[in-house]
């Protein structure tokens, strides 16, 4: 018997917590971040194993009451309807040129990834520039004198699902209660959000594994709404090293820019 009756409130109303992620990326940016991670060939997808990982995401979205899940079942569908495919035996009569199942969503998922890299190409090409100065333009001594750039201004930026890769290793180290007496722990994002606040007014970074560590299957989950919240609403940011580093959490001022930028909140 489970020892934890969990009431999850996230406004007055004591309704469940839900979080809009209009900010955040879609179903492709998903399995182009499986297809990362895992350094997969992108014309060889194991479709398998990708539908495993991308429904295991989906299943923490709809834990999380992220409320595109929708977008993502549409393409979970999508996967195991290629899956299904995949499985069939060939059929001796069919056309020996016949497509290959996977061939659609590979020319989506590269034109996909075409676009995001040409984004990505005007991004910077915007920061170079905002850096130069032509003849005749205004120079801002000011700036000449700021301090040194926070090293962790160099650090990329982290996408929801690296958050998400991250909080689905902590709830898998969650503790697990062994006892059987049955209570309710009541815990609210605005409280979980004041303890993350508390924590990056004090240090003013923080890993993410440090939010997270110890922390109670319930509360670990509540803890990761509230920190999405701090997120989109800008008052914190995440940052990382290589796709395999540690993901570092800042604190955000209303009149903060992100480090080594001008521009608003990740994604």
């Amino acid at each position: 018997m489970n020892a934890e009756a969990p009431a999850v409130q996230g406004n007055a109303g004591g309704d469940i917590y839900g979080v809009k992620l209009d900010v955040f990326e879609g179903p492709l940016d998903l399995l182009l971040f499986l297809i990362r991670r895992d350094e997969i060939d992108i014309y060889d997808i194991p479709i398998a194993d990708v539908t495993r990982q991308f429904l295991e995401f989906v299943e923490m979205m709809q834990t999380l009451n992220l409320e595109p899940a929708g977008d993502f079942l549409v393409m979970a569908a999508t996967l195991m309807k290629i899956k299904s495919r995949m499985l069939l035996p060939a059929d001796p009569d069919a056309d020996e040129d016949e497509e290959d199942p996977r061939e659609a969503l590979v020319r989506r998922l590269l034109e996909y990834q075409q676009f995001k890299e040409v984004a990505n190409w005007l991004e910077d090409k915007q920061d170079s520039h905002r850096d130069s100065f032509y003849r005749g333009a205004a120079l801002d001594a000011g700036a000449i004198d700021e301090p040194e750039q926070d090293p962790l201004a160099v650090y990329g930026s982290v996408s929801l699902f690296d958050l998400m890769a991250a909080f689905q290793t902590a709830l898998m180290a969650a503790p697990k209660a062994d006892y059987h007496e049955i209570h309710q722990l009541e815990v609210t994002t605005e409280e979980r959000m004041e303890v993350v606040r508390s924590m990056l007014e004090e240090r003013h970074r923080v890993q993410f594994s440090d939010l997270v560590s110890g922390l109670p299957r319930i509360v670990l989950i509540v803890t990761f709404i509230a920190l999405l919240e701090l997120i989109k609403t800008g008052r914190a940011l995440a940052r990382q090293s290589g796709s395999e580093g540690e993901i570092w959490v800042y604190r955000r001022d209303e009149d903060q820019t992100e480090p080594g930028s001008e521009s608003a909140p990740d994604r």
